[in-house]
């Protein structure tokens, strides 16, 4: 009990309006030491919560993923779509779905979680980041089952092995790491201005045709100056080459937006923490 009160006490005393960016590092990690075995018990009634009641669990949990994946590739091997003579289209369409969806289902999680939040949390002294991290648990799931399902094709594929594609985790660290600040920017302001989770995705659905993950964009000015901001793009076109090419083309823009990504993760971070009793209230 002591241990529980000392704990509450310095979540407490860390989530003033003003903490700085590197105390709220910190407290986002001692957050995530003291309350791992919590975060992976929500994670796993998750997980069971959406698959309860059915007889095909494992099924609906392998197939439900990679659907959407399936469907652009069989577009893909129709032509349906430009291709990319670097790529086989379907490994193409595969390794960009997963990458977009990744990158997408953190934001929108981000913010569905933070809006689903009760107050009875706030009574029983839980730090709100801990419920919002257990509602990662589908998007692990089903981004390995995406993952898996990439290097299946890959190899029917006969994609030739390359040592970089053993390190796609840390491929993907600068990219969840942007989204997930942005998710949490957007969710906090949600609480105020609830229209926000709509627009997101509104704006979701359309940004995915400017990504790369289904096609190339035609090398025009305008699209050149489009890409020098758009940081979705830059992480989708340079992690699929580094997985499947073993080297990016755009290793300067692909530097910066991984920066880009950490900072926004850190400012996504004191954000929450330092709105987070205004949340509160508004629960």
């Amino acid at each position: 009990m002591q241990q529980q009160a000392h704990q509450a006490d310095i979540y407490e005393s860390n989530t003033a309006e003003s903490l700085g960016t590197l105390s709220a590092l910190r407290l986002f990690l001692h957050t995530l030491k003291t309350y791992r075995a919590q975060i992976l018990l929500n994670m796993h009634q998750d997980w069971a919560d959406t698959y309860r009641g059915s007889y095909l669990t494992l099924l609906w949990a392998v197939v439900m993923p990679v659907v959407p994946m399936s469907v652009f590739m069989v577009l893909a091997r129709m032509r349906v779509f430009q291709a990319d003579d670097r790529f086989p289209a379907g490994v193409y369409i595969a390794a960009g779905i997963t990458i977009w969806m990744l990158f997408a289902e953190t934001i929108t999680i981000t913010i569905n979680a933070v809006r689903g939040l009760s107050h009875s949390l706030a009574d029983a002294q839980t730090p709100l980041i801990v419920p919002l991290v257990s509602k990662y648990s589908m998007l692990f799931s089903d981004t390995a089952i995406r993952l898996v399902a990439l290097v299946i094709w890959v190899l029917i594929e006969g994609v030739p092995f390359r040592w970089p594609m053993l390190v796609f985790p840390l491929l993907f660290l600068p990219m969840v790491a942007f989204s997930t600040g942005v998710g949490m920017i957007l969710a906090t302001f949600n609480i105020v201005l609830p229209d926000i989770d709509q627009l997101t995705g509104m704006i979701l659905r359309y940004a995915i045709f400017f990504s790369y993950a289904f096609f190339p964009l035609p090398d025009t000015a305008w699209v050149r100056a489009f890409n020098v901001w758009n940081l979705p793009g830059i992480f989708v076109v340079n992690i699929r080459e580094i997985l499947i090419l073993g080297q990016c083309s755009q290793p300067g823009a692909f530097g910066a937006a991984c920066l880009v990504g950490f900072l926004a993760f850190a400012f996504g971070i004191r954000t929450f923490f330092r709105l987070e009793p205004r949340i509160i209230e508004r629960l």
